[in-house]
């Protein structure tokens, strides 16, 4: 009989620790908590949140120095976890242009020129708990391109970096110029 009940109880203990790993999750999002550990949102100018691999569309260029609104991609970079964040934003690719005439702002800082595989600003941004980066942080196509032009093309990868250099909470977003 107690080798019966032996058994019983091992077979309990083996069942329950199976069932509790496969209860817990692999998912980098969770933090050991359970709680979300997405600390960078990256919002419209409405307040929604831009989705990864978004393409936002704009048939209009800036150009001479000037930035009117109808051309601006305005985004906003919101701290929505408990401590200081480092973000950058790296210029994935871009296509249909040389990426010369491309204005891109992210406070304090604007480029005028961008370069694919860099990230700006250089050293990052940081932004406090609860708080945005600034009101002001936008990107603007100014190449109309040429008679063969269909599109132009940037991809744009926001995302956060610690002290080691690692990288998380990517989104890639793509600003897209589709002459008339």
């Amino acid at each position: 009989m107690k080798i019966k009940s032996n058994l019983f109880f091992l077979t309990f203990l083996i069942t329950a620790g199976l069932i509790f790993t496969s209860c817990s999750s692999d998912d980098d999002t969770q933090g050991e908590t359970g709680e979300d550990s997405r600390v960078l949102n990256v919002e419209k100018a409405d307040g929604t949140l831009y989705s990864d691999g978004e393409v936002i569309t704009f048939n209009k260029a800036g150009g001479n120095g000037t930035r009117p609104e109808d051309v601006q991609l305005k985004y906003y970079l919101k701290n929505v976890g408990s401590e200081d964040i480092n973000v950058k934003i790296e210029v994935l690719e871009f296509r249909g242009t040389d990426g010369s005439d491309f204005t891109f702002c992210v406070q304090p800082l604007c480029i005028f020129e961008v370069t694919e595989g860099q990230s700006y600003p250089p050293n990052g941004t940081v932004i406090s708990p609860g708080e945005y980066n600034s009101q002001d942080d936008y990107f603007i196509n100014n190449d109309i391109g040429d008679e063969n032009t269909t599109s132009i093309e940037y991809d744009m990868r926001f995302y956060v970096e610690d002290d080691n250099g690692n990288q998380t909470n990517d989104l890639t977003i793509t600003y897209q110029y589709m002459p008339n």
